[in-house]
């Protein structure tokens, strides 16, 4: 979280919610969660096959926010029923399971150090809480948190059509269209534009980190690395996770803003968001893995950072002569990976385009059919 007034918290009871996990006598009673308010449901069917009214209605809930609810929901590792694993990163495992009647998605921490004690745990309550008061349709949502040390977890939204990631490169058979590409890209964008006006910088912003269902894409794991780095990992060391985020450095390199790799902690703001952002719309357009052809991280940082080098747009689909493609390059991509942060645009002008990209598309949708 940036610092400033601009994120509205409330006085939590961080000493009593430290004291109860921090008892290996206490029970939590979790009771029942609230059931989500704010968010008004799209028609179902398959992926981004909305008519232009309905992503229009869809994407005027993007902008309708709740803040009811925002305490932190303490959950009982014993009140889960965890299922099979469903991934790995830097700073645990992933997990389905069922809690209060739902399906979830369990993310069990690892890396916590043997000397860690109530004081971090109460840093790690306090950062959880902010991230729990998050209420956004397009943002994956935090139901709640084990908080008894060594067995931390956190409780989310279970998002069944996997992450972008495995969309674009798992299998290349699959059809990802310019359309997909540009709801796909204004839903992050929108999630982003709200994690700003709450002055929360995302810091891992990639594809591994968008998550799909049958309404559309959703960000996930804001605020975690900043979390954990800033409490109970702190003296724990580092891991590496599959995506290639560093535990002990939140980011992962191939989408990091130049500014972030001279160490220098000021240089943490939203417009490095907004340079990931840039990286993966690159990397949903070709289809590639950024940086792929680098063997390691410190090639990307030296072509990054030292050489200025940017992902190439002189082969397709960037080369073909698309009215779209050329506005997603030209306005957003170009922009938004400047080196200097504040000639990079903000999400809400990114919104823009992208919406106008997106009635381009169905424009020429619809005179496609026409012309039949």
């Amino acid at each position: 979280m940036l610092p400033g007034q601009c994120f509205r918290t409330k006085d939590y009871d961080l000493e009593g919610v430290v004291a109860r996990a921090g008892d290996d006598t206490a029970r939590i009673n979790t009771g029942s969660h609230p059931s989500r308010r704010g968010a008004k449901k799209t028609t179902n069917g398959d992926l981004f096959e909305a008519s232009l009214a309905t992503y229009a209605e869809s994407a005027k809930d993007a902008n309708t926010v709740s803040d009811d609810d925002d305490d932190v929901v303490e959950i009982h590792l014993s009140n889960i029923k965890l299922g099979r694993l469903i991934g790995q990163g830097a700073y645990g495992a992933v997990y389905v399971g069922k809690w209060n009647k739902r399906v979830v998605a369990v993310k069990k921490l690892h890396g916590v150090p043997p000397g860690a004690g109530k004081s971090d745990l109460k840093t790690f309550v306090r950062e959880v809480a902010v991230l729990s008061a998050v209420r956004h349709p397009k943002i994956v949502r935090m139901f709640g948190a084990c908080l008894k040390l060594p067995h931390l977890c956190i409780v989310e939204e279970m998002m069944d059509g996997g992450s972008l990631h495995a969309l674009l490169h798992q299998d290349k058979q699959y059809d990802v269209s310019l359309d997909d590409v540009v709801r796909i890209a204004l839903d992050v964008a929108q999630a982003m534009a709200y994690l700003h006006s709450r002055c929360i910088v995302h810091r891992d912003l990639k594809s591994h980190n968008v998550l799909l269902n049958g309404r559309g894409a959703k960000v996930a794991d804001f605020g975690i690395a900043r979390a954990l780095e800033r409490t109970l990992l702190s003296a724990g060391g580092s891991a590496t996770s599959a995506g290639g985020a560093s535990a002990g450095t939140a980011g992962t390199p191939a989408y990091m803003a130049p500014e972030l790799f001279h160490g220098d902690a000021d240089a943490v703001t939203t417009k490095c968001d907004v340079f990931s952002f840039s990286v993966l719309l690159w990397e949903s357009l070709a289809r590639s893995i950024p940086w792929e052809w680098f063997a390691n991280h410190m090639q990307i940082i030296f072509a990054v950072a030292i050489q200025s080098q940017r992902l190439p747009l002189d082969a397709p689909p960037f080369a073909r002569d698309d009215v779209v493609v050329r506005a997603l390059v030209d306005d957003v991509i170009v922009p938004a990976w400047q080196t200097a942060p504040d000639a990079r645009p903000d999400f809400t002008e990114l919104i823009v385009v992208l919406n106008r990209a997106l009635r381009e598309l169905l424009a020429e949708s619809r005179v496609a059919v026409d012309s039949r």
